[in-house]
């Protein structure tokens, strides 16, 4: 029978764990431990947790911030008591789950699976151009780009969300997470080390969106800050990865060569020019520079057209897709955020004053 502890990280996030811990009691039951790491809270994270009736460890030791410290500390805190053997599945305090789960789960561990990602699918609230086209990114890079590199038998990016370790695994590893986005930091060190991180399209995690522009600004700016960090300090472990070839290179631009926003303007910019150049200079690399650089963009385009399908608003995101330049600038204040603010944890919620107005997020 397989051991299996259900592990959410939360930092001021009283906003959402009540009725995340309740639709997990209803689905979960006895099959699997829940356990609450109250990472340095300032709200009521803490008493909801424990009124859920759920495993609640307090972090207030002053030590590092972030997921991969908190979920270090735990792991240190309760090894003691636990089998390497152990799965530990990694969620965010606003994340759900289907029916079939546990069921699925094991069809999958039973088999010696170390490393593992859910499928994330995005679960909006509105039909704002911003969730839109946030959902739709998201099911680009899951239901196209994910379910291509299974395919062909390569390694998967972690999510942060409906990740899925052996606990020996992740032991192993967590004492080196120290920067913002300890799911890219994984993904780097296992990759390095050839650790297969296995994708799992029929485990379902549903992952909200930011409703607002302010939650979406802290989202990429503490996902650009971490980017940066992986970058400065695992410069040896992605050199390993480039070294691993197409699997590796894969792993590289699905962590590191993002945002998508961000590069398709200077891809098309880069087309303009090489056409022109093309063009007006006799030359047989450039034609070649611009046939690459348009095949490129064009790939990008029908990767979302594609992703359509998936979907729940298909015509409204479509007609969305002509506020994507937007994004840029959204990036942009992203960016000057990540690099001028000092606060280590940037939110992508507003903090509430009373723990009752919580806002319940729905599968879809």
């Amino acid at each position: 029978m397989l051991d299996l502890a259900i592990v959410i990280p939360a930092h001021n996030e009283a906003a959402v764990l009540g009725s995340t811990l309740e639709s997990l009691a209803t689905i979960i039951g006895s099959r699997a431990q829940i356990h609450v790491i109250a990472d340095h809270c300032r709200d009521t994270t803490t008493s909801i947790a424990a009124q859920a009736g759920v495993h609640v460890h307090v972090r207030n030791d002053r030590g590092p911030a972030g997921k991969g410290a908190a979920l270090h500390w735990w792991l240190t805190r309760t090894r003691p008591h636990s089998s390497p053997e152990q799965i530990i599945i990694v969620m965010d305090a606003d994340s759900r789950v289907t029916p079939d789960f546990i069921e699925c789960i094991k069809t999958y561990f039973v088999n010696g699976t170390r490393a593992a990602q859910a499928r994330l699918e995005p679960s909006i609230s509105s039909t704002t151009p911003l969730e839109l086209l946030s959902s739709l990114s998201e099911i680009v890079e899951h239901r196209v780009c994910d379910s291509l590199r299974a395919r062909l038998g390569w390694p998967v990016r972690l999510r942060g969300t409906g990740m899925f370790f052996r606990r020996g695994l992740l032991e192993k590893y967590s004492p080196s997470l120290h920067t913002s986005v300890e799911d890219l930091e994984l993904t780097v060190l296992l990759g390095a080390d050839d650790e297969p991180i296995v994708y799992v399209p029929q485990i379902v995690v549903y992952d909200p969106k930011p409703i607002d522009p302010r939650g979406a600004v802290h989202q990429r700016a503490r996902w650009l800050r971490g980017q940066f960090q992986v970058i400065r300090d695992y410069a040896a472990q992605i050199l390993r990865l480039l070294f691993r070839g197409p699997k590796g290179w894969s792993l590289i631009s699905a962590g590191l060569l993002k945002p998508r926003t961000f590069a398709l303007p200077f891809k098309v910019f880069s087309v303009l020019l090489f056409l022109h150049m093309a063009l007006t200079e006799v030359g047989l690399l450039w034609r070649i520079a611009a046939a690459i650089g348009c095949v490129s963009v064009l790939v990008d385009i029908a990767l979302y057209l594609y992703a359509l399908r998936y979907t729940r608003y298909p015509w409204k995101t479509f007609v969305a897709l002509a506020a994507s330049p937007l994004f840029f600038f959204l990036w942009l204040q992203s960016l000057a955020l990540a690099i001028v603010h000092r606060q280590r944890w940037l939110s992508s919620r507003r903090p509430i004053a009373d723990p009752s107005c919580q806002r319940s997020t729905q599968a879809p």
